[in-house]
């Protein structure tokens, strides 16, 4: 009870939002597992300390064990009461707060989205960070990383090596990275292996960050499954680094490019290879220069692909023609013949919007949630209206049965997904084929069975 600032239970100095907090807080609600710094008294869940009632909350919070989310907005609302104290209690009150959370371990996800403080929040956060064994999710929010000194970025790169081990998801989304700022944390997580998810959208990341990202992505966060680095400033060495760190992850299911307009077929070549080598189900890459023969790079790499369900190429920079987008129609459906058309895509499912009728009606074949095998089937009945069953002679006619049942659970594909032509005229004609090429077969079995 030592670090208990004075007059804990005086909550009648407070405003009344905070007290009904206080309270819920205090005595570990259950229906209370979400709180909001510093923003207003709009809704119920959201704080704003005055005086000493900062210092307050961190004790209540940290002996909690209710709460599993917790975000913290601009440290500057509120403000102004605590500076009649001068900015040194100010920044006091602040040191206690991070001083009472520390001791808190019901905490899941934890949210920083403050510019007051600089560099100072990530040294105070630090034993929160090391002895909260409940983290899975860092959020880092509304920050400019790259106004920050060398000594800010330490204590970043410090704050997230004390991250315990139960961490899995990393956010550091439209925070400006810098250079340095970006080498410090990869740094910072090139003690996080069991990382699953990193998220570093919108921070003008290169081809030097790259570097620096794929040597964490290539010798650390091997169990990686979400990569998202939308709206930077990568280039194709940039996508060369990254695709290289890549190849041997086979947990990586998700990888967002989208809105990396310096990216050309270049580096579309060599991300196309990640096709092969991993397994990957959902590439985005929206809003980048994509023309034909990048439709043809992509398509190609598909060819032996069957884990892939999206692959997003459209929005407002996309070149792509008729030419190419009827490469991605013959990868979906290959009607060249029956065989081929088996052998077609059956897994992609989503291209994106503003998508040509010859490509999204067999998105709509893959996407209605049927095996890949009754998907095959019913490309097979509406590609081909007529079903040679001649290079099936070869079996003589032990072929039969197995083409008669074939039809018969081709009758239980729905019929807007195999055409309208009837399944059971066609299972005659494919039956009339065998008796007209086979007829002394036929016959002779026939007397077998008759005998």
């Amino acid at each position: 009870m030592g670090d208990l600032p004075c007059d804990h239970d005086a909550l009648a100095d407070t405003q009344n939002c905070n007290v009904e907090i206080l309270r819920k807080i205090k005595s570990n609600d259950p229906g209370f597992q979400e709180l909001d710094l510093f923003r207003s008294c709009d809704e119920d869940q959201d704080y704003v300390p005055t005086g000493e009632g900062l210092g307050r909350l961190g004790y209540f919070v940290g002996n909690n064990v209710i709460l599993k989310k917790l975000s913290i907005w601009d440290l500057r609302e509120g403000a102004d009461e605590d500076e009649r104290y001068g900015c040194d209690s100010r920044l006091d009150s602040v040191e206690a707060f991070f001083k009472g959370l520390s001791r808190n371990k019901s905490i899941e996800t934890l949210e920083l989205h403050c510019e007051l403080l600089g560099g100072d929040i990530f040294r105070m956060i630090g034993p929160f960070l090391n002895n909260n064994h409940n983290l899975t999710k860092l959020r880092l929010g509304e920050y400019e990383l790259s106004e920050f000194g060398r000594e800010e970025a330490r204590h970043l790169s410090l704050a997230l090596g004390r991250c315990s081990k139960s961490l899995r998801v990393f956010d550091a989304s439209c925070i400006e990275l810098g250079d340095a700022i970006c080498a410090d944390i990869a740094v910072g997580l090139s003690v996080h292996p069991q990382l699953t998810v990193i998220h570093l959208n919108g921070n003008h990341i290169g081809r030097t960050n790259c570097i620096a990202l794929g040597t964490l992505l290539r010798w650390t966060t091997t169990e990686l499954e979400v990569l998202s680095l939308q709206g930077n400033s990568i280039d194709d060495e940039g996508v060369k680094v990254l695709t290289s760190a890549l190849t041997n992850n086979t947990r990586l299911t998700t990888l967002d490019l989208s809105y990396n307009p310096w990216v050309s077929n270049v580096g579309w070549r060599s991300l196309s290879t990640l096709l092969s080598t991993t397994n990957l189900k959902n590439l985005q890459l929206n809003s980048n220069f994509i023309d034909d023969e990048t439709a043809f790079l992509f398509a190609g790499a598909l060819l032996q692909n069957d884990t892939l369900e999206s692959l997003v190429l459209t929005g407002h920079r996309n070149t792509m023609t008729t030419a190419g987008w009827s490469a991605f129609s013959q990868l979906l459906c290959d009607t060249s013949s029956i065989h081929s058309t088996f052998l077609s895509n059956h897994t992609i499912r989503y291209f994106g919007y503003t998508i040509p009728t010859n490509v999204s009606r067999y998105f709509a074949l893959n996407a209605s949630g049927s095996e890949a095998k009754q998907i095959a089937m019913c490309k097979i009945l509406r590609s081909h209206c007529e079903i040679d069953v001649k290079p099936l002679f070869e079996w003589d006619l032990n072929a039969l049965p197995l083409t008669v049942r074939w039809f018969n659970r081709a009758r239980t594909c729905p019929i807007e997904m195999r055409g309208s032509k009837s399944v059971r005229k066609r299972k005659f004609w494919a039956i009339y084929q065998f008796v007209r090429d086979m007829p002394i077969l036929v016959v002779s079995k026939w007397t077998e069975m008759d005998s």
